[in-house]
């Protein structure tokens, strides 16, 4: 708290993130620290119509680095759940730790944030997933798999249940 005391203002990128800040930081930190949501330019926002068909697997996006953290056991047990309906697909894109492959997952490899777009193309997926299981600061995939037409599902942490709820 010392430390910060003299600070002329903080930022951050989501109220839930300046809310657990604030509880560590100095009593008057409150009127000097502002929120401000990432900014993020797109050519285009585009609308995803790629249903999955009665007998097909449901695609699953999941790009970002995906760790416990970021949901990968969560990806196991839904996967556990699935096993004698095999109704679901996982499709990492980015880096993950998962120790092996097993049915139902599928990883892409890393990506360029400049060719997102093409690689959720070429997966051709019928939602994404941010699977976080904690709340993020703001989470650029959730943006980004908006920008490509992705309806998004996601854990209902404060930032991004709250950013899904807003968008309707």
């Amino acid at each position: 708290r010392e430390a910060l005391a003299p600070c002329d203002a903080f930022v951050t990128t989501s109220p839930s993130a300046r809310e657990m800040l604030l509880k560590t930081m100095p009593a008057d930190a409150s009127s000097r620290f502002a929120v401000i949501p990432h900014g993020r330019d797109f050519p285009s926002m585009r609308q995803n119509m790629n249903w999955p068909d009665e007998d097909e697997p449901i695609r699953i996006l999941v790009p970002g680095n995906i760790s416990v953290a970021k949901g990968r056991a969560v990806i196991e047990r839904l996967l556990d759940r699935d096993d004698p309906h095999q109704r679901l697909e996982f499709h990492i894109l980015g880096h993950h730790n998962f120790p092996s492959q097993r049915r139902g997952l599928f990883f892409h490899g890393r990506y360029e944030r400049d060719d997102f777009f093409n690689r959720v193309c070429e997966i051709a997926p019928h939602v994404g997933a941010v699977l976080s299981i904690w709340d993020e600061t703001y989470c650029h995939t959730l943006t980004e798999m908006w920008a490509a037409g992705l309806p998004v599902i996601g854990l209902d942490y404060p930032t991004v249940g709250g950013r899904i709820r807003k968008a309707g």
